[in-house]
């Protein structure tokens, strides 16, 4: 048998959620960005400006998306993170209180 009971109450998007993020700047490359996520193990990066307004996430399918649109590595490297497909902007929040089990859902969705 199992030592640990199973969880009847799924958790709270508060219990899993990080609570102070590495940002990036929406001015820096998409290389950089994407040096910024391998350093800190990330697969995403809330992008904020110079006041610390939430602009939007820059993360790995950015990255992805980015190089797809651009001909050459070195093009790439010019793209900035703020630049068309550097960054997603259609985003949503969910509250520390949400069904995280709910929330994974529609992140994934």
């Amino acid at each position: 048998m199992f030592s640990k009971s199973l969880r009847s109450v799924p958790p709270v998007a508060g219990e899993l959620m990080v609570r102070r993020p590495h940002t990036v700047t929406p001015s820096i490359s998409a290389s950089e960005g994407l040096r910024a996520l391998l350093k800190q193990n990330h697969s995403g990066m809330p992008v904020i400006d110079a006041s610390g307004n939430y602009l939007g996430v820059f993360s790995e399918k950015c990255c992805l998306k980015a190089l797809r649109q651009t001909s050459t590595l070195e093009k790439w490297n010019d793209l900035q993170v703020r630049d068309s497909g550097a960054m997603a902007t259609n985003l949503f929040c969910l509250s520390p209180d949400e069904d995280a089990v709910a929330a994974i859902g529609a992140l994934l969705g």
